[in-house]
């Protein structure tokens, strides 16, 4: 989904847990890292599906589409907490779940997974981390799943808090030198969003540029500011030029930390012991943060790609492009295969083509 911000879920409430553990060690599982967050094959019913890892959640999810094809059928409703709205949502009866050596047996709530193209079928929520130890390790790109729930803290790494509420998981950041509780949510390809109340009371908004994105939960899509904040830091780790969403939301907590900022630690889960283990690299510290520097997001259509929004002072606002544009080719290749172009810093300018028969060229600019 080319929206580029928020995916989905910030917690399920109400919480319909059954969960259980047959392995001691489920050993390493290759996952992927991208923009959509940490994806990793599970097996459900003799199939294998891709699943996202998003502590946001309170409970894990399956594609509603995908659960029929699999003959899972709803048992219950409960009511959810999404980022922007509450609702209710069908459950299922426990389903075994498999992730490598490891099974675990959560009910699943059933949701639009795959709308608007998002290519997983499984999300997996913090119930997992009720019922095993994840470490993430993202220079290998692999996760590891056990139940040693031992408190110890790795070598090289350092320990914060994680706090475990209906609204999901959080831990203590600094923002600009001010300190705040922020939701951790790897569901969320942002790298941070802020309450907006907390950000005007702040002085947050004022002497940086401000644009506008449209954001997501599995009730809809939102318009959010979007801005950068100065310093970011977690624990002993302090991020600079942050690119952040400003809303507001569902959850207990001032603020969210998502995948653009936690892909860039190794990091250790331990529920049972109410601890986040990080460690990052200098390197990965000082690597600066893709940003979207078009001003287009859009949607797959029949002819191309479908324009959905143009942010405020954007290259392409200034360019006049407009909602329902469709782009038909990027740089004289197909629009749905030209990869991530609005996020590359290298890039200065591109070429589209659109429906009506012109080809533009936009330059490409940060922001905000």
């Amino acid at each position: 989904m080319h929206l580029n911000r928020r995916l989905f879920l910030a917690s399920l409430s109400a919480m319909t847990l059954a969960t259980t553990v047959r392995a001691a060690e489920a050993g390493r599982i290759a996952m992927t890292m991208s923009g959509d967050g940490f994806t990793l094959p599970v097996r459900i019913k003799g199939r294998t599906l891709i699943a996202l890892f998003d502590c946001g959640a309170t409970q894990s999810v399956i594609d509603s589409g995908v659960a029929a094809e699999l003959g899972l059928r709803p048992r219950s409703r409960i009511d959810v907490n999404l980022v922007y709205a509450a609702g209710r949502m069908a459950v299922t009866a426990p389903v075994r779940v498999t992730l490598g050596e490891a099974v675990f047996t959560p009910t699943l709530a059933l949701g639009q997974l795959r709308a608007n193209g998002r290519p997983f079928d499984v999300l997996l929520g913090c119930d997992l981390l009720e019922a095993f130890r994840l470490d993430l390790d993202i220079a290998t790109g692999y996760a590891r799943l056990s139940t040693d729930y031992a408190g110890d803290v790795p070598d090289g790494m350092s320990a914060i808090p994680l706090t475990a509420s209906s609204h999901g998981l959080s831990v203590d950041i600094t923002i600009e030198g001010k300190r705040l509780r922020a939701h951790v949510d790897t569901g969320s390809n942002d790298a941070l969003t802020v309450r907006r109340s907390w950000a005007e009371k702040h002085g947050l908004l004022r002497d940086r540029p401000v644009s506008q994105w449209i954001s997501a939960d599995l009730s809809g899509i939102y318009k959010i500011e979007m801005t950068s904040m100065r310093t970011v830091s977690i624990g002993d780790y302090v991020f600079a030029h942050v690119p952040t969403g400003i809303a507001e939301f569902q959850q207990d907590s001032d603020a969210a930390i998502g995948v653009e900022l936690l892909m860039r630690c190794h990091s250790v889960w331990s529920l049972a012991a109410s601890k986040l283990c990080l460690s990052a690299t200098d390197e990965a510290l000082a690597r600066p943060f893709a940003r979207e520097r078009a001003g287009l997001a859009y949607l797959p259509d029949a002819q191309g790609l479908r324009v959905v929004f143009v942010a405020p002072g954007s290259p392409a606002d200034r360019a006049g492009w407009k909602a329902n544009d469709i782009i038909t080719a990027v740089d004289g290749g197909p629009a749905d295969a030209a990869g991530d172009w609005k996020r590359d810093p290298a890039r200065r300018s591109v070429r589209l083509s659109t429906a009506s028969g012109e080809t533009r060229t936009l330059d490409l600019a940060d922001y905000y």
